[in-house]
């Protein structure tokens, strides 16, 4: 498919959701207002273009405009794109989270679908577990809290599943856990 036609078929695309959500926030009236599209909002900030970097030939101060009614709805902030790490592939993303569960001094908070229960997701637990026991060890009372929210049908599946993976780490550290 050619850019052009890219192009086209995302910007109606995005123009029906912006009218959707305009419809939207006028049927709220002075309702709260929460929105699915919360997710959306880091991609959508404006960056610093990095000087090193030639910006893409799709990208134009008209079409990142064409995005800044999405802040009248969801929350946002504003990162540096230098500040952005790619991680392209499951074994980068698995290492990454590893290392700052072990760097973690105040939280950790997990939000998933569900865990799993294979060796990947023991050695996980067992990471979160060990940063937990060190906290403690270094402090009488540790800072460091751990939050994990699951899916509560998906992660009950099986005798063995998300949250009897979990269970340890509740009984262990009742005051530093929280599983939802």
């Amino acid at each position: 498919m050619a850019a052009a036609a890219v192009h086209r078929l995302l910007v109606s695309r995005l123009q029906r959701l912006a009218a959707g959500l305009a419809r939207s926030r006028a049927a709220l009236g002075k309702r709260e207002r929460r929105s699915s599209y919360l997710l959306l909002a880091p991609l959508l900030a404006q960056t610093k273009a990095r000087a090193d970097l030639p910006p893409p030939p799709c990208v134009s101060t008209h079409n990142i405009q064409r995005f800044q009614w999405i802040g009248e709805f969801v929350p946002a902030f504003r990162i540096s794109g230098s500040q952005v790490n790619v991680l392209s592939s499951p074994a980068e993303f698995y290492d990454t989270l590893k290392e700052h569960i072990m760097t973690a001094k105040k939280r950790i908070v997990l939000a998933s679908l569900y865990l799993g229960t294979g060796p990947l997701e023991q050695e996980l637990v067992d990471c979160i577990e060990e940063t937990l026991q060190r906290s403690q060890d270094e402090t009488t009372i540790s800072d460091l809290r751990v939050a994990v929210l699951l899916d509560c049908t998906r992660g009950s599946r099986g005798k063995k599943n998300s949250r009897t993976m979990l269970i340890p780490l509740l009984k262990k550290f009742p005051n530093q856990s929280k599983s939802q």
